[in-house]
């Protein structure tokens, strides 16, 4: 079935035979039940029986056995674990679980036997490979499907082919499947194996007159090859003018509609041509909105959401928001709330309703959705609840129209300044605005600075509500162009929520805030020991320094490590390195001789010597130090 899939643009009935076949067979053993994952999984059938099924019977270590309660093998654990990445299970601790079973088992060699400490055996290898490729997406594992790549190329036979002992079909193309689905570069080992299979090809279309052997080198053919293993063929990357020898260009977006160029070849569509199918939609547009970007007869656009969303309320005041949406369609829409604070509810019609608890207070991001069934016309937004009470700001100064002469440095002119309220509560009253140059330089008003203009504002001022007002400015500046700070409510008539955000500068204009307010949250804390070496006046180094996770390579895919010089008020350096994860020590040494290395410079790491691991270099007074990634 798995075969036919591959092969076949549609399903025809002998690969609907197959899927019946498979359906109604009754057995308890682990690795038929993967097989069948895999197999009905991909054709869309319901699979949800036999994942359950696995998922009851994993063994505390992680792995699977042929039966419930049977110890763990590498073959059942592998075939397993594929199977359920298949069968749509997302649930990344087990995977990590059940992958550290494997990676358990793994021998010095880089293969595999059915368990750990047997012999290594290319097929147990070709199942555990083909387990890393699903789901070398979600973890680190190119270190790991490298070596193991490697383990293969040494037990390939000089006919090009695989099996113990000699070469056969079946093996051969399960080795050779594994391999290609890497997406490592394709080697002359790749192309050996293809050219063995080819001439094991009988007259009558099978390999060894054997239906699973044909059906495995069937799968392996099919396989493109793929020459820089940047998960493109090297046949897409030649039809649209690509490198099939550069990895690299396999990530950008060469025509802009959102696809990058691998994805773009998967779909089968032209990374150079946003409308493959030249029917007034985009490549990307359609693939999200569930359309076939290959077919000009048949898209999906988006709906588009035209009503502008109520950003605040007061808090313990109802909200109310309706969404108006259309259809380039004219499909009817739905509406949903893909982020939302809780309570919030959005019925049919598109009408939003929430209630602000009264201490509520804040910003909470919205996401509300329109769908046609098939895509999404999306609005984000973020709902600030104001506190109840007044709290009057200053949004924007702008001195753009101060006319400030460069010789004699005389300003005068208008300044337009945005005043706010918000609160959850009007103002009804009067207020002043102020405009000073701060000569004192202690972002505050006071009698040593400059009063430049003033502004009394009288009148009612809702919750959320703003106003630009204009202050004619005059004065001395210190500088053209010194900032210009205004001051709302300068002599604290108004009873505010907040005192301390009544004045601003126009300089804030060229300040960019961070999208969200963040806490700092301490993972670990590195305490010197109490041997003196506590200084350290150079920002700390953050690079990869040992294999953590066991993949026998150190490189980005591993938990960096901190990496830096102390020395006491005695002179005494020291190296410290201590695990990225938690801050353990990995090593403290003294730099050579005991001599003074100095803790103002930072430390430098790279591969000096092309070996595979990192060195460390120290600047001492007149010395260079090199370290290996040990100490």
């Amino acid at each position: 079935v798995q075969a036919l899939r591959d092969l076949e643009a549609t399903a025809t009935s002998n690969q609907q035979n197959g899927i019946q076949y498979l359906a109604g067979e009754a057995t308890d053993l682990t690795p038929f039940l993967a097989q069948r994952i895999l197999a009905l999984a991909g054709s869309g059938q319901d699979v949800s029986a036999d994942v359950a099924a696995l998922l009851a019977r994993q063994n505390l270590d992680g792995g699977w056995g042929t039966l419930p309660g049977v110890e763990s093998n590498v073959w059942d654990t592998a075939v397993t674990l594929t199977a359920l990445k298949a069968g749509g299970v997302s649930d990344t601790a087990l995977f990590s679980r059940s992958l550290a079973y494997l990676i358990y088992t793994i021998n010095p060699d880089g293969g595999w036997g059915l368990m750990r400490g047997d012999d290594s055996h290319i097929f147990y290898t070709a199942l555990a490979l083909a387990t890393l490729n699903a789901h070398d997406a979600t973890f680190a594992l190119t270190g790991m499907q490298n070596r193991v790549v490697t383990y293969m190329h040494g037990q390939q036979g000089v006919d090009g082919g695989y099996g113990e002992p000699e070469s056969t079909p079946f093996e051969t193309a399960l080795v050779l499947h594994a391999i290609l689905q890497t997406g490592l570069p394709v080697t002359a080992a790749e192309q050996d194996a293809i050219a063995y299979l080819d001439g094991q090809q009988q007259a009558n279309g099978s390999w060894v007159d054997d239906p699973y052997s044909t059906a495995l080198a069937l799968r392996a053919l099919a396989v493109p090859p793929d020459s820089d293993g940047d998960g493109m063929s090297d046949a897409c990357e030649t039809t649209y003018g690509l490198d099939p020898h550069d990895p690299t260009d396999a990530l950008p977006d060469n025509d802009g509609d959102g696809l990058p160029n691998r994805r773009e070849c998967e779909l089968g569509t032209n990374p150079n041509l946003p409308d493959t199918d030249n029917d007034t939609v985009d490549d990307g547009t359609e693939v999200s909105c569930a359309s076939d970007p290959l077919d000009n007869g048949v898209f999906n656009r988006p709906p588009v959401i035209l009503s502008q969303p109520v950003k605040a309320v007061a808090a313990g005041q109802g909200y109310l928001y309706g969404v108006t949406a259309v259809d380039p369609d004219s499909d009817p829409l739905t509406y949903n709330l893909l982020s939302a604070p809780t309570g919030m509810t959005i019925d049919a019609t598109g009408l939003i309703s929430w209630t602000a608890g009264i201490s509520q207070t804040g910003r909470f991001p919205v996401v509300v959705a329109a769908n046609d069934g098939g895509c999404d016309g999306v609005q984000p937004f973020g709902l600030d609840v104001l506190a109840q009470g007044v709290d009057l700001l200053v949004t924007a100064v702008n001195p753009d129209a101060l006319d400030i002469d460069p010789t004699t440095l005389v300003a005068a002119g208008p300044v337009a300044v945005g005043v706010q309220n918000r609160g959850g509560s009007a103002v009804n009253g009067r207020f002043d605005i102020i405009l000073f140059e701060d000569l004192d330089g202690d972002a505050l008003y006071s009698s040593a600075d400059q009063l430049l203009g003033s502004r009394t504002y009288s009148g009612t001022l809702q919750s959320d509500e703003a106003v630009t007002l204009t202050i004619p400015a005059a004065g001395v500046m210190q500088f053209r162009d010194n900032l210009v700070y205004a001051l709302v409510d300068s002599r604290a008539e108004i009873p505010e929520l907040d005192e301390n955000n009544n004045i601003t500068h126009s300089g804030q204009r060229s300040q960019y805030q961070p999208v969200r307010d963040w806490l700092p949250v301490v993972e670990w804390m590195w305490n010197a020991p109490s041997t003196e070496y506590l200084g350290g006046a150079h920002p700390p180094t953050v690079a990869p320094l040992i294999d953590t996770n066991g993949d026998g390579l150190i490189n980005e895919r591993d938990v960096p490590a901190v990496i830096m010089v102390t020395n006491s008020i005695f002179g005494n350096g020291r190296l410290q390195a201590l695990r990225g994860e938690s801050g353990e020590v990995i090593f403290n040494i003294p730099t050579p001789g005991g001599g003074f290395s100095h803790s103002g410079h930072t430390p430098a790491v790279g591969d000096l010597d092309g070996d595979g691991l990192p060195e460390i270099a120290i600047v001492g007074f007149a010395t260079l130090y090199v370290f290996n990634n040990d100490g």
